[in-house]
């Protein structure tokens, strides 16, 4: 047997990994409403699994990869409250539209949600690096917001919001050992 050597491997390739991603280079940023570029200071991209199929042969009980991806929810934010307050202000609108006896969350859907995409930025701010893409995004929760006048450390005030979504892709540009 010989190897052949026309097909390069991956590891045949210098890499290229560059610095770390710092925790302030996110964005959130929606389709349709609200029309409003969220600054994210932290996010924990949930989790997403294969499900398994269950069966049973002539020698006992096997599985085998299922054919969809399960998404945990929801989706938690970290927001950085801008000083005219318009984030806090365009997630409590959003809660308060889905909440209004007058909107039909079946028939309405489309109304109510947007895709979302979550832009990850180089650590100069100046270049897309890649996107996690979700689909149908709405609130479901937003938190209290804490001042504090004594506060020895004064920084960005954030809160806290989470969002119910049906699916979501990470989307980076850069190809991978999966790419080759």
């Amino acid at each position: 047997y010989r190897m052949d050597t026309s097909i390069p491997l991956f590891y045949d390739k210098p890499q290229e990994f560059g610095t770390f991603t710092r925790s302030d280079n996110a964005k959130l940023v929606f389709a349709r409403i609200p029309t409003f570029e969220f600054q994210i200071q932290r996010f924990s991209l949930p989790a997403v699994a294969l499900g398994t199929v269950g069966l049973k042969g002539r020698t006992g009980s096997f599985s085998r990869p299922g054919e969809n991806l399960e998404f945990e929810k929801p989706l938690n934010l970290e927001i950085i409250l801008d000083e005219r307050y318009r984030a806090l202000q365009e997630i409590w609108n959003w809660l308060s539209l889905i909440a209004d006896p007058e909107i039909d969350p079946n028939r309405d859907f489309e109304k109510i949600t947007s895709d979302a995409r979550i832009v990850i930025l180089n650590n100069e701010r100046s270049e897309e690096v890649g996107t996690f893409n979700f689909a149908h995004c709405y609130p479901i929760s937003m938190s209290s917001l804490a001042y504090a006048n004594n506060d020895p450390n004064p920084g960005n005030l954030k809160f806290n919001a989470s969002f119910d979504y049906s699916t979501y892709k990470p989307d980076f540009s850069k190809k991978t050992v999966c790419d080759i």
